[in-house]
This record gives C-alpha cells, structure tokens and sequence, in this order.
C-alpha cells in the first residue's frame, strides 16, 4: 500500500501499534499506503506499484530508470511514482508464492488507485471486505482534499502462512510514499517504515486480502 504500505496510512485496516520499525507522516486526509503500501519484486512472488505526485500521471521523468528499479530519495522524483515492488520474501511452496503475488497485487492495485484517484480494476480481483473497504474510505479522502498518493515502497514479507483457503502474511516495508496536492506539492512527509500483517481467503482459485494493516515504524522491523 501499502498511498501508505507502502501506501497512506488511512488505508490500513485496524493499524497496530507503533513499533521500533515504522513509518508515518502527518497526513492531510489522514491517509498514510499502502497501503498497501503500501511501495522491488523477487523471483518467488508478484510486485505492486507506487504513484505520481504530478496532476497527471504522464509527468514521470523521462529519462528515468524503469520504475520498479527506481526508488529515489527526493519528493520531487519519487512524486513521479507509485510503485509498490517485493523486494525479498520467505515464500517456499507454490502455494505460499500464489499468496504474496495476490498480497503484493492488492497493495499495487490500492497505490495506482491512490495514484488515481479512481478504483482500478484490479481491485476486483484483489481486495475483498475490510481490506476493500479500506481503499475506498482512503480515495474518499483524497478527492475530498484533492489529493492523490505517490511514492514507492519495497515490501519484505517475513511470514506466510497457509491454512487450507486462508493465508496470513506478515511483511516489513520500506517506505517512501506521501501525499500531493492539485499541484504536485508534497502535503504529507514519508514514514521510513510498516511493519504490515494481512489475511487472505481462496475463493474459486484465487487469494483475496480480506484485510490489512500495520503499525508505522522509524526503524526497520528486519
């Protein structure tokens, strides 16, 4: 996430305590991503994206690396992005993998969203109940403030764990995500870091996040 978890905060569902790992800035509609984000991808599993901090999402930098290998540390480039990109994660059997590819596809999905300011399609096939839900309190906030979330974050999920057609998932982000205003000024400052807990449910085939959330962090929980 997620723009909080990568993605705002406001994404995340039921957030945790702080911790000695987290990440958050004041945020204007009280969004924080993720959610999500909510924010490097792996062999082993699928990645998520991060979003743009201009007024259309065309204004990337051109000469720019791709931007899933791209994490800058300056609001004014990282503003071109919304990327949310595993970066490592513990996952061993198929089935484990299929739950942090639909994990890291909820928080991608949330941080375009954000980035939008607009429910993407692929939110359909990701997110269901609280963990929907949550996506669209935060885009309700955005456009009341007209805001919309950009940034990255890299996400290393720790635990996952299958239990017949449910899955948790415990993932340490590394966050650079924040909000920007109508025009592509920074309103709210980058967490460093969630320590993010999800679960998920098998439905005809396919993991959904049924919810998520996180606590922010200023050290890393790895």
């Amino acid at each position: 996430m997620r723009a909080g978890r990568g993605l705002p905060a406001a994404l995340l569902v039921g957030a945790l305590a702080l911790a000695g790992c987290s990440h958050q800035p004041p945020t204007a509609s009280g969004s924080s991503s993720g959610t999500p984000t909510a924010s490097p991808s792996t062999a082993t599993s699928s990645t998520a994206t991060s979003s743009p901090a201009t007024a259309s999402p065309s204004a990337s930098p051109s000469a720019a690396p791709t931007p899933r290998n791209y994490f800058p540390r300056s609001t004014t480039a990282a503003a071109a992005l919304h990327v949310a990109a595993l970066e490592t994660s513990v996952a061993r059997t198929a089935e484990e993998k299929a739950v942090v590819s639909a994990w890291m596809a909820y928080w991608q999905a949330a941080t375009d969203a954000y980035y939008e300011r607009s429910i993407v399609p692929a939110l359909a096939t990701t997110a269901t109940g609280a963990a929907r839900a949550a996506v669209d309190d935060n885009l309700a906030d955005l456009r009341r403030s007209q805001q919309r979330g950009v940034g990255w974050s890299r996400d290393n999920v720790t635990s996952v764990t299958v239990s017949g057609d449910t899955a948790t998932v415990r993932d340490c982000t590394v966050n650079y995500t924040f909000n920007v205003d109508a025009d592509g000024d920074a309103v709210t400052n980058p967490v460093p870091y969630y320590d993010a807990r999800g679960r998920l449910v098998k439905r005809d085939g396919r993991w959904y996040v049924t919810s998520a959330s996180s606590a922010k962090l200023t050290k890393s929980c790895l």
